[in-house]
């Protein structure tokens, strides 16, 4: 597992991208950093815009080093990517899209186990801070992008 780091705290200058490994749906180009593989990040509270089939849309407009960290983390991608006509994926840097799965872990502030459920039934009032993942840059024919996997969310409702 990759070291946890705090997103305000990731040093741009040290991320690396190893040879890339091809497969039937394209190439991914693993990041790699001094102390680990793949990006392990907390991001800030955010609000959640949305949840569709298991994918959460998550608002860092609000968030002004939030957005710094994904338009930096573009900026880099882009400047890696051959195929100057690819259409960018999770592009708009104020509306980050993210996977949740099966080990993906969910509680309160108070430390109480819930659930994405609990989670969407709150979207109006609540905030969340997320612990996501990605290995890498991928790209295929039509595009490139990062793919975000969360770890943790942490549910904030109003007191």
């Amino acid at each position: 597992m990759s070291k946890l780091i705090y997103y305000r705290d990731f040093k741009f200058e040290e991320l690396c991208y190893n040879k890339a490994i091809k497969s039937h749906l394209g190439t991914m180009q693993k990041y790699s950093t001094r102390e680990s593989q793949g990006l392990r990040i907390q991001f800030p509270k955010v609000k959640i815009l949305g949840v569709v089939d298991n994918v959460v849309s998550l608002d860092f407009q609000g968030n002004a080093k939030g957005f710094e960290f994904f338009e930096k983390l573009k900026e880099m991608n882009v400047s890696k990517i051959k195929k100057k006509t690819l259409v960018p994926f999770n592009w708009d840097s104020t509306r980050i899209s993210m996977k949740v799965n099966e080990n993906t872990l969910y509680f309160t502030e108070d430390s109480c186990i819930t659930s994405l459920d609990n989670i969407e039934r709150n979207l109006e009032t609540c905030k969340v801070v997320v612990i996501a993942s990605s290995e890498g840059l991928w790209c295929s024919e039509q595009s490139f992008g990062n793919t975000w996997v969360v770890e943790q969310m942490k549910l904030y409702l109003p007191r």
